[in-house]
């Protein structure tokens, strides 16, 4: 899931034949360093390559502190011998070795399972054998497959020093096939040809299913998927120290799966969430180079007893991403926060409008509805042909046409910084028995630039035709800054593709539902769909909307949080009495700051708690216009 560089091939086959590594380390002292390639068979017989190196100058009493490398899936240890190089040179026992059923170990992959942890156990009991390794001292290093393993181990019992889990999840196999829809990079894991990764008969089923268009193979799918390799339950298990970082954009796992590991765990630990390099995240030079820092300094910490003050360092580190795009990238700004998530948020609620209006209150009509085709033109046609196609050119486009449904807000008068996953509450029927609603989220800059931000996708693969249904889903944990004066696009489309995706190409995120279908969403007063972000800065803030309901708006507080004072902004469309009042978490009312007849346009009064016996916390301020009340959350510090 890595990329290889061809020029590390080089360095390694002159390592080969010299055997020997010259190097000077970071304290000046030159230390010469052996590699050695050999196999180690596992209990079922299974052969593994592997390969160490050993610094060749006078052992410590203990041994060598040990460093393992794990590489990503469809790699080799290959991948990791230029990191273990360069560790030994600092006085290290590095140790790499290639997991079944890929490159020159034997065996069959099991798709990131307890096989492959059980193979990873083996390994350390022959490291803990070695006389030349501190077996009170190991640490093990990966991503991707490489960072999902060792924490599946630790989560099993495993004794090392130390894990640093990088672009992984406990719950990673779930995270494939999320809210009924299947991610075309668990395709691309479970496709790799022979000469690459070498499958069991087990996940040769569970890519004859992923391709399936009838319902019982999704539902083996599903159940099979997960077993013996999501390991969220044994997460608070876990007795070993854990470095976690997670993009927000990763293409294979949710950073959610992670962000609920880290709530679990009970060891010291740190998380970062961010711009992280891999799996098709935007990379940023500044996040990278923040996270050499950060890794370095716990690897030093928990093997070398170096920097006391990192075991007491904040526990997450987090980037947003905002405007400008920089190289075709978002840019990234870094926060930091004792706990997660994050103090201060609220919900930004956004209910879809006919006419693709998306606006802070409900549509007050009975019976509006919208809909796309999921339009299917050859009932022939398969998943497989599709993928063959990378679902573009001729041959696709005339038997599958993608369509789209587009809401979009007025520009925004806050910034909105969004800290976690956004939800959908989705009214919903479809004339097919499978039905796929793919919501991609933008942000539109004033002219026409626009950039995608994150998405939601849900399959319903147990539907009636013709029913109403009422769905809640989820979608990809995330940080982002929509800034004032651009607006929020929701995409609803039947092919979750986008442009200029330098890693899924023309591939769309979920594989599409081969099945004729017109998809409806209800968005009346009966059945108010919304999207939903917990963001800092406001639960409103848009502007709005249609002549038909306007009425007043209600702004966020500024500045929020506030100390002694904050100004509270609203605006009236016509006279009338306004009443406004602030309550506390328990509905017991602490003020009234205004209860008299307003004229039309802004008005701007101030809360002050000079006098008032307030404690520190989340209050609520709420106006009242005519029948109409409308709530926002404010904190007070104290």
């Amino acid at each position: 899931m890595k990329q290889n560089f061809n020029l590390l091939f080089v360095i390694i086959v002159s390592v080969c034949i010299t055997g020997e590594l010259y190097a000077q380390n970071s304290h000046g002292i030159d230390y010469r360093a052996n590699r050695y390639d050999f196999t180690l068979r596992m209990k079922d017989s299974v052969l593994i390559d592997c390969t160490k190196f050993i610094p060749e100058e006078k052992r410590p009493a203990k041994g060598w502190p040990v460093i393992m490398f794990c590489h990503g899936f469809s790699e080799s240890k290959e991948t990791e011998v230029p990191d273990a190089m360069d560790q030994a040179q600092f006085g290290y026992y590095t140790f790499v070795y290639t997991m079944r059923g890929q490159g020159h170990s034997g065996g069959l992959s099991n798709l990131i399972s307890t096989v492959e942890m059980n193979d990873l156990l083996q390994v350390l009991d022959y490291i803990k054998q070695d006389t030349s390794a501190d077996s009170s001292c190991i640490a093990i290093f990966g991503a991707s497959q490489g960072g999902i393993i060792p924490f599946m181990a630790v989560c099993n019992g495993a004794r090392v020093s130390m894990v640093m889990s990088d672009l992984a999840s406990p719950e990673f196999a779930s995270s494939w096939i999320e809210n009924g829809s299947i991610k075309i990079t668990f395709f691309f894991s479970i496709n790799y040809d022979s000469s690459v990764v070498r499958y069991t008969d087990d996940v040769q089923n569970l890519r004859r299913w992923a391709l399936s268009k009838e319902n019982d193979k999704w539902d083996s799918l599903a159940y099979f998927l997960s077993r013996g390799r999501d390991y969220l339950d044994k997460v608070p298990l876990c007795k070993i120290p854990v470095l976690i970082t997670n993009a927000w954009q990763d293409k294979y796992f949710n950073a959610a799966g992670m962000i609920k590991a880290a709530k679990m765990l009970k060891v010291p630990f740190m998380a970062y969430f961010g711009a992280v390099d891999g799996h098709g995240a935007d990379t940023s030079y500044d996040e990278n180079s923040f996270l050499s820092v950060y890794d370095n300094a716990w690897e030093e910490y928990w093997l070398n007893n170096f920097d006391p003050s990192m075991a007491d360092s904040i526990k997450y580190q987090y980037a947003s991403s905002h405007y400008p795009s920089v190289n075709n990238n978002w840019s990234f700004s870094h926060y930091t926060s004792k706990d997660w998530p994050p103090a201060n948020l609220a919900p930004l609620t956004l209910y879809f409008h006919p006419a693709g209006k998306l606006l802070d209150i409900p549509n007050k009509t009975l019976n509006d509805t919208a809909g796309f085709w999921n339009d299917l033109i050859d009932t022939s046609f398969t998943m497989q042909q599709a993928i063959n196609t990378s679902f573009r050119g001729e041959f696709f486009n005339k038997r599958f046409s993608k369509n789209t449904l587009v809401f979009e807000t007025d520009p925004l008068t806050n910034d909105y910084q969004l800290i976690g996953a956004p939800k959908i509450r989705l009214f919903y029927s479809s004339t097919a028995d499978v039905c796929q609603y793919n919501v991609q989220i933008w942000e539109v800059k004033p002219g026409s630039e626009t950039r995608f931000v994150t998405r939601i996708n849900y399959t319903d693969r147990n539907y009636k035709p013709g029913a109403i249904k009422d769905q809640i889903v989820e979608g990809a944990a995330y940080s982002h800054l929509f800034q004032q004066g651009n607006k929020i696009r929701i995409v609803f489309t039947n092919l979750d593709t986008q442009p200029a995706d330098s890693f899924l190409t023309t591939n769309p995120y979920v594989l599409p539902i081969l099945k004729k279908s017109y998809n409806t969403i209800y968005m009346g007063q009966s059945y108010p769909s919304f999207i939903e972000f917990p963001v800092i800065g406001s639960s409103s803030g848009i502007t709005m909307e249609n002549d038909t309901i306007k009425e007043f708006r209600l702004y966020q507080n500024y500045p929020n949080p506030f100390y002694s004072s904050t100004d509270i902004r609203f605006s009236l469309d016509k006279p009338a009495h306004v009443g406004l009042k602030v309550y506390n978490t328990r509905g017991k009312k602490v003020a009234t700051i205004l209860n008299s007849d307003m004229l039309a346009g802004t008005h701007n009064v101030t809360f002050d708690i000079l006098h008032r016996k307030l404690s520190g916390g989340e209050y609520l301020y709420e106006i009242k216009v005519g029948d109409t009340i409308k709530r926002m959350k404010m904190f007070l510090l104290k």
